[in-house]
């Protein structure tokens, strides 16, 4: 298969990616050696596993397409490897068939011996190595687990590992790339709309309401949600981008916020809330994941930077204005949703650590809090 030079922003990797394939029948025989048995059409597949990266806005981009994946190979029951954190986002997913918390960080590659001989010992007929990119180490855990079909992204090299090799286009949207493996295993086009999909249950709304009670909203008036920090180490929008868009929504017009994060985030949080002038509610790690999702349900429209609650708020529905991450593919980070909207410059990307202040300073916020509340009134249900 022919490596995809846009497949790559390193020149180092796409070397590695063409010497990869040079040894082609070197690596097929290394993972033949390894597998269970012969490799099969998808139609006799029964089980699977998917691996991928962990972070809960990777696992919420594979869930756009899961249901279709179920649709098209009704036949196969589908395990799900993650990590204990990620792994309440997947609960009652009519999709998966078990939820294995097994990884340590985000590459599934990283997890205990014991957890690698379980994953051997179920003898899985397929795996899908869902990863666009740091695709290698899954295509070799693929391989050392003994997995007879072995399925990716075969133009972006170590093809050798894999039996059914993925072609897909560079750039897409994050959720795309899952989105045309499940067509190419499937069968079809790679069409559709992308939206991420969760399951809350009854008590996950119950909690969900007591909390928002408890803040003695105003209940005539909009409801904002602010998720304003990140895990991301690069290009994450500085919390007075979001005080000073904030401050500007309430010079609008009146409004209920709440700005929502983890415990950890709770000294950030206050610093916002301190910079607005009027009164804002601070809801820091009171709701677990899927108690969330249903507190998001409840906004009519939610500030957020590109972290999980954004893609958390496309799964239930509620307009999103978030701030694309500057350091990395514009197409890739973008909005992907219909209800989502991107406050970052329209042709930005890939920006060094350097330039990042500057073109987040030269966003308005008096135009990003436009843009915020002319998604009022906008829900997709």
């Amino acid at each position: 298969m022919t490596v995809s030079r846009a497949g790559f922003r390193r020149r180092g990797n796409y070397a590695l990616a063409l010497l990869s394939e040079s040894v082609r029948p070197m690596l097929r025989g290394v993972a033949r050696t390894f597998s269970s048995g012969p490799s099969t059409p998808p139609v006799q597949w029964r089980r699977g596993l998917i691996i991928g990266h962990s972070h809960i806005g990777d696992v919420l981009y594979r869930t756009c397409s899961l249901d279709h994946l179920q649709a098209g190979l009704p036949d196969c029951r589908w395990d799900y490897l993650t990590t204990p954190t990620s792994a309440p986002i997947l609960s009652n997913n009519p999709a998966i068939s078990a939820v294995l918390p097994f990884s340590f960080g985000d590459d599934s590659a990283r997890h205990s011996r014991e957890s690698f001989h379980l994953l051997r010992a179920a003898r899985y007929d397929v795996v899908l190595c869902t990863n666009a990119i740091r695709h290698a180490y899954d295509f070799a855990l693929s391989a050392a687990l003994g997995i007879p079909n072995r399925v990716g992204f075969g133009n972006k090299g170590y093809s050798g590992l894999l039996t059914l090799a993925i072609p897909t286009e560079y750039p897409q949207p994050l959720a795309g790339y899952f989105r045309s493996m499940v067509a190419g295993v499937v069968g079809g086009e790679a069409t559709g709309q992308l939206r991420p999909r969760v399951f809350p249950g009854a008590a996950d709304r119950a909690r969900a309401m007591q909390h928002l009670q408890g803040l003695d909203l105003d209940s005539s008036l909009p409801l904002i949600g602010c998720t304003a920090t990140t895990r991301q180490m690069v290009g994450a929008w500085p919390l007075s981008f979001f005080a000073s868009v904030l401050s500007e929504v309430v010079a609008m017009r009146p409004v209920n916020i709440v700005l929502f994060g983890a415990a950890s985030d709770e000294a950030s949080l206050r610093r916002i809330a301190d910079a607005v002038p009027s009164r804002v509610h601070v809801a820091a790690g009171a709701l677990d994941w899927l108690g969330f999702a249903e507190a998001l349900r409840q906004c009519d429209v939610l500030l957020a930077t590109d972290s999980g609650p954004r893609h958390l708020a496309n799964a239930v529905g509620t307009p999103v204005a978030f701030t694309r991450n500057l350091a990395v593919s514009r197409v890739e980070t973008g909005a992907y949703c219909v209800n989502e909207l991107d406050l970052a410059p329209p042709t930005v990307e890939y920006l060094s650590s350097s330039a990042l202040s500057s073109a987040m300073g030269a966003v308005s916020a008096r135009d990003a809090a436009e843009r915020l509340l002319s998604l009022l009134g906008r829900r997709r249900d």
